[in-house]
């Protein structure tokens, strides 16, 4: 596609194109790739000027200043009359089953003519363990087979593209006229979690981008984390969407669509200054009960964010007219009872970002009463362009000339409000921000781009990220772009593996203008995660559990399961006092290690660990739980050693055989692992209380235990190979799990 972009559309090279796509990507028929020379032209041009930059910004500049010129836009019912186009709506269920009538969420109060598209997207669709674990559910089907049934009972409507992680679901529905038209065409999905160690899809996001006439639209559907305290998390959730990328033939991001369109259960509450402390409950239900709704944005987690340019900063929003969206007790309209008492807050937002895009509606459907939530809707005017090809290369070939003539008077200019960053006391897994402010001092519009120093236009450095990586920035308005610190394990590794210090340099590259050098730095503090099991049993012997300490797990007398007490076990004391902790408060936790802790709960466990003192630890059971998968998945090496792999899938079934598979294992990863299955074992024992399984406990330690590099290959080898490796770990690990507990701990 590089090459071609380049490249005039004589007939020579659009059949040689052809070919390309057919060869690499499958005939596409003619609803997408055909021999059509203005919309064969019209793609090729909108490739070349929309996403690959290829000409200067004082030429796009020119270009867009003429759009009408070359560009016909429509709303979708071709008449500008009727402006009701887009329904977007989101809608967490709380696991609930689909309601046969949902005609007032979908279809009451809508004026008519009815929506062309519709974007519906979901949350926790499913919260069965199944669904957690092995992401399978019936849920899927039932929903979007009640949402089109609804749609059906109003409208000529047919599902387009569909898209679901775990309980996040995004689908989407058109009218029949309109999709026989053949002018949505292109579609792609992409899904990113953001849950427990980002594997686990209970959190994160959801997208669909299709074309339109000629205009590229972006849906995006999210559920961020919840709690009050978690604010940065969220963010963070939001900035990890944001790097989502649809791997197809353009291999676009979010913000390179026309159009985007983001909502979901955001989780952002209602919070005093600080944002760590609710709102006082009482005092926002009185608010809501008289009618005082604005008066409560100043407290919304989320506008905050929008101002101070943390989250969403480029995106916009409706006015909030309608009652909180979060937490009802089910089935009434009645806030949350319960002994918790959760402060009301508009958890379920919709927002969009884009130049044609006029929003009709913005509420709530409180008569929808099936959930905790009540479901949010919007209503869009959308106007898609229409490229006229042959006016577009006569004026491109005229901007190009101007732009040689003017382009040495006008060039891109911007300010920087500094060029040095210094991030001291960074921590693992805490996020560090810092804004920059770029301003548009010049007399045409700013694209920019950072790029490494050495010259990519992804940064290489995997603990810096920057959000926006890119942007336009009109004249005399200004863009923060957010730069983030945040070192993961392979940081960890790879610093103590070699001694890298975190240093980079950003070039800061506008779009035919100069380059800016921005340096930034940070200062880790070392800790417990990240570090090899040897190193730390050596550099601090485990309080409570090394080689004097009596007991494995310190059984009370009454206890009256079977598991062995054994004595001499070397395992590091981080491990002793996550497990031992869980142990004592939490076996009869339900969701236990399938529910994710509060993130800042994590910091202040791993700040106690780190300390080494061997204080106490607090929390939640979930957030301990939570920390201790995190500490396993952080090990160098994983915990079962990758050169006795083969042996351990050996007879997976075969205690016998995976006991000796064991017995190979370096000194410290025995006693590790040896401690660990003993554990587990005992959380078994309470399984009618904590409601885990052999399986569910060996689906989500297999990954963390084993580490699989991924197999060379095509990309369906690799997924088949991979999971037949993941089921043969999981096997392994149940077996162990219903085996023999008294000769397990002699190995």
């Amino acid at each position: 596609l590089c090459h071609f972009q380049h490249l005039p559309m004589n007939n020579n090279n659009r059949q040689n194109f052809l070919h390309f796509v057919e060869d690499h990507f499958g005939a596409q028929g003619n609803s997408h790739f055909d021999n059509n020379t203005d919309r064969l032209d019209s793609r090729m041009a909108f490739l070349r000027n929309k996403f690959t930059g290829s000409c200067s910004s004082f030429t796009t500049h020119i270009l867009q200043s003429k759009e009408l010129e070359y560009c016909t836009y429509k709303t979708l019912k071709f008449a500008t009359v009727w402006i009701h186009i887009v329904f977007v709506s989101t809608f967490n269920v709380n696991g609930q089953p689909p309601e046969a009538n949902l005609l007032d969420l979908f279809c009451q109060g809508i004026a008519d003519p009815l929506p062309d598209i519709y974007a519906v997207g979901f949350q926790e669709l499913d919260l069965s363990q199944q669904t957690f674990l092995f992401d399978i559910t019936s849920r899927e089907e039932e929903w979007a087979r009640v949402v089109l049934m609804n749609l059906r009972s109003v409208g000529d409507y047919v599902e387009l593209k569909r898209v679901r992680l775990v309980g996040m679901f995004l689908v989407i529905y058109a009218t029949r006229e309109l999709h026989q038209l053949d002018v949505i065409s292109e579609f792609a999905t992409a899904t990113v979690g953001t849950g427990v160690l980002n594997r686990m899809g209970n959190k994160g996001g959801v997208a669909i981008r299709f074309r339109l006439y000629d205009s590229w639209l972006c849906f995006v559907n999210c559920h961020f984390a919840a709690g009050t305290d978690e604010l940065e998390r969220r963010n963070q959730d939001f900035r990890e969407i944001s790097k989502t990328m649809f791997c197809d033939l353009a291999n676009l991001g979010i913000f390179d669509h026309d159009e985007i369109f983001w909502f979901g259960d955001m989780n952002y509450r209602l919070s005093e200054e600080g944002g760590r402390r609710a709102a006082n409950a009482a005092f926002v239900k009185e608010a809501c009960e008289i009618g005082l709704l604005e008066s409560l944005l100043h407290l919304d987690q989320l506008s905050r964010m929008k101002n101070i340019g943390l989250a969403f900063q480029e995106f916009t929003e409706g006015k909030i007219t309608f009652l909180p969206t979060y937490k009802y007790d089910i089935g009434t309209d009645t806030w949350d009872s319960s002994e918790k008492g959760r402060t009301p807050a508009w958890c379920d937002r919709i927002l969009w970002c884009g130049d044609h895009v006029e929003q009709i509606a913005y509420e709530s459907v409180p008569s929808v009463r099936m959930s905790d939530h009540k479901p949010v809707r919007a209503i869009f005017s959308v106007q898609a362009k229409v490229v006229n090809s042959k006016k577009l290369q006569t004026l491109f070939e005229a901007a190009l000339r101007e732009s040689d003539r003017l382009e040495n008077q006008w060039l891109p200019q911007v300010s920087l409000d500094k060029l040095e960053f210094e991030f001291k006391n960074v921590r693992f897994l805490e996020p560090l921000c810092q804004p920059l402010t770029i301003t548009n001092i010049g007399r045409v519009p700013v694209y920019f781009e950072f790029r490494s120093e050495s010259g990519q236009s992804v940064n290489c450095k995997p603990w810096l990220s920057i959000t926006p990586d890119k942007y336009r920035i009109n004249i005399n308005e200004k863009c923060v772009v957010d730069l983030q610190v945040l070192i993961e394990k392979e940081t960890v590794w790879k610093m103590n593996s070699s001694g890298e210090k975190l240093d980079s340099i950003l070039v800061l590259h506008l779009d035919n203008g100069k380059d800016f050098f921005i340096t930034v730095h940070a200062e880790y503090v070392p800790g417990c995660f990240g570090i090899s099991l040897e190193k730390l049993y050596n550099t601090v012997q485990p309080g409570g559990c090394s080689s004097s300490s009596p007991k494995l797990i310190d059984l009370e007398p009454a206890e009256t399961t079977n598991m062995k007490r054994s004595s001499s076990f070397p395992i590091p004391k981080e491990i002793w006092l996550l497990v031992d902790y869980i142990y004592k408060n939490g076996l009869n936790e339900e969701n236990l290690f399938a529910q994710a802790g509060s993130h800042a709960e994590f910091i202040s466990i791993r700040n106690t660990l780190d300390a080494g003192s061997g204080k106490q630890l607090s929390g939640s059971v979930h957030s301990v739980a939570e920390t201790l998968l995190r500490f396993l998945d952080s090990l160098p090496e994983p915990l079962v050693p990758k050169d006795v792999y083969e042996l351990c899938f050996r007879n997976v079934r075969d205690y016998g055989v995976c006991k000796r598979a064991i017995a190979s294992f370096p000194a410290l990863h025995n006693s590790v692992f040896v401690y660990l299955i003993c554990f587990l074992r005992e959380v078994l024992h309470h399984s009618t209380r904590n409601k885990t399984s052999a399986n569910g406990l060996a689906v989500i330690f297999a990954p963390i235990l084993f580490r699989f590099p991924e197999p060379a290959g095509r990309i369906f080898t690799r997924r088949a190979t991979l999971m037949q490796k993941m089921q043969l770990a999981t096997q392994f690990l149940e077996t162990l799990f219903r085996g023999n507990e008294d000769d397990l701990i002699v190995l």
